[in-house]
Parts: structure tokens; sequence; C-alpha cells
């Protein structure tokens, strides 16, 4: 019974681990613009930001990260991008 308590914690804390690394990655890309601009800046740099970001992107179908589109293959596990 005191096994499988600790697993279940162990499991726990895993998934609290790999959600809190996984969120910055899951904002939409205007909510990061927003968040970024400050009120100091240009307007025109902020558009400038806001058009880098939306630049075309390849990504991983495995673990889903994104790539300039100049990259062939996934940093991470080596799976070819698709655009």
């Amino acid at each position: 019974m005191s096994w499988s308590l600790v697993a279940l914690a162990v499991l726990s804390l895993t998934l609290a681990a790999m959600v809190r690394a996984r969120g910055p990655r899951a904002q939409s890309t205007a909510h990061a613009v927003a968040r970024s601009a400050s009120p100091s800046e240009p307007a025109e740099a902020t558009e400038r930001r806001a058009e880098a970001k939306a630049a075309p992107t390849r990504s991983c179908p495995v673990c889903l990260s994104e790539y300039p589109p100049q990259n062939r293959f996934c940093v991470r596990d080596g799976a070819p991008l698709s655009d």
C-alpha cells in the first residue's frame, strides 16, 4: 500500500513539472507580443516584432516544436519537419 502512495506522489510531481515546462510554449503569439511590448517601446518596433513572430515556421509532427523555415529536422528527436 505504501509503495503505491509513493508511486502516485512521484507521478504527480512528474506531471506537474511537465505541465510547468510546457506552459510558456502554449501561449498564443498575440498574447506573447502584447506581453512583451512596453509603453516606452515605439509602435514600429512592436509591429516588427509581431511580423517576425508571425513568420512562417515549420513544426515537428512528434513533439510539436516550431522551427524557422530553413530547418529540415527537429533538434529534439530528429524527425523531419512539416510545413
